[in-house]
């Protein structure tokens, strides 16, 4: 009877993780190669966004203009910008809106602080519009008393920012206390015939 022939795979027809034998081999520089090129590529589509990025907000305050800006008015007069303006807040539900109060030399102790919370309730309550969606910022003391109602796309920095002005020694405020004096609290007993009332006592 004649053995049945044995056929072995010749050694060269072995291959490496299914790669040809006639291919390339990839050596440990080529990848280390082909890593720091995709690294580098990488870090350069990221440079550039960041370079766009910047320099469209560099460019994008120079035309800006506010909503509406007024000065000291009437509360019937104010009402009827901040109800237009709560109307165009309504209509474009992609922006949010800001109010930036700025005092005159001449003012009242946190007089902007109060007016701004006054007229940003006015607009969320009134008008039932969402608390996250209407901001306000007090900028400091200027050379006179300026309200600005501005329009910024939500989810973005304003792209009107200014920074706060301090009081000089031009700027008078309204019921703030003297320099170089301690001031205190005392609390009365309530009497019968009136409730609790409180004193001013400077030491």
């Amino acid at each position: 009877m004649l053995e049945r022939q044995k056929f072995y795979r010749r050694p060269e027809h072995k291959t490496l993780r299914g790669r040809s034998p006639l291919a390339p081999s990839v050596g440990p520089k080529d990848i280390i190669v082909k890593f720091l090129l995709f690294r580098i590529a990488t870090v350069g589509c990221f440079l550039v966004c960041v370079a766009a990025a910047v320099l469209a907000q560099d460019q994008a305050p120079l035309n800006l203009t506010p909503f509406d800006r007024y000065g000291r008015i009437t509360w019937d007069e104010e009402r009827k910008r901040l109800d237009s303006f709560a109307e165009q807040l309504t209509k474009q539900p992609e922006m949010t809106g800001y109010i930036y109060i700025q005092e005159a030399q001449i003012s009242g102790v946190n007089y902007a602080v109060g007016h701004a919370i006054d007229i940003t309730q006015y607009v969320i309550k009134i008008h039932h519009i969402r608390w996250n969606r209407v901001a306000w910022r007090d900028l400091g003391f200027g050379e006179e008393f300026v309200t600005s109602l501005w329009l910024f796309p939500t989810g973005q920095p304003p792209f009107y920012s200014p920074p706060y002005k301090p009081p000089t020694d031009l700027t008078f405020i309204e019921g703030a206390p003297r320099s170089g004096r301690r001031r205190r609290h005392r609390w009365r007993r309530p009497t019968s015939t009136s409730t609790r009332q409180r004193e001013h006592v400077w030491d």
